[in-house]
Formats: C-alpha cells, sequence, structure tokens
C-alpha cells in the first residue's frame, strides 16, 4: 500500500484523523466477529457463518473463494 504519499499531503491533522476512523471501523469489524463468533460457536470462520446464513450452496462457493483468495 502507498500510503506515505497520502500521509504527507494529510499532514499531522489528516494523519491523526485518518488513524482514529480506520481504529474506529477495526472496532467495528472486531464487535462483528465477536457477536458471529457466540451465535456460531462452531471453527470455520466467514464459511461457518455463510453456511447458517444462506445455506451450504453458498457456504462451499465462499470456501473455494477464500481458498483461491488465500493461494493467490
Amino acid at each position: 500500500m502507498l500510503l506515505g504519499g497520502w500521509l504527507l499531503h494529510a499532514g499531522p491533522g489528516g494523519t491523526i484523523v485518518g488513524i482514529i476512523l480506520s481504529g474506529a471501523a477495526m472496532a467495528l469489524i472486531a464487535a462483528m466477529y465477536a457477536e458471529l463468533g457466540s451465535r456460531f460457536p462452531q471453527t470455520g470462520g466467514e464459511v461457518t457463518y455463510i453456511n447458517g446464513v444462506f445455506g451450504k450452496k453458498f457456504g462451499f462457493i465462499v470456501g473455494w473463494l477464500l481458498t483461491l483468495t488465500y493461494l493467490s
């Protein structure tokens, strides 16, 4: 990622705002995963969540897409 140029143009104030906003976004994502982890207490991460919500067909597709993503 080429954040160096962006941080130079943003200045100290923009950098601080960016870090605060990205931290808030990460806190929301962590809260979402904590909620899903308590609702689906099995292993499997995203595949388990998709299986529980959309069914096994979509869970299979997501599983393969994650595998291809990790391999690439």
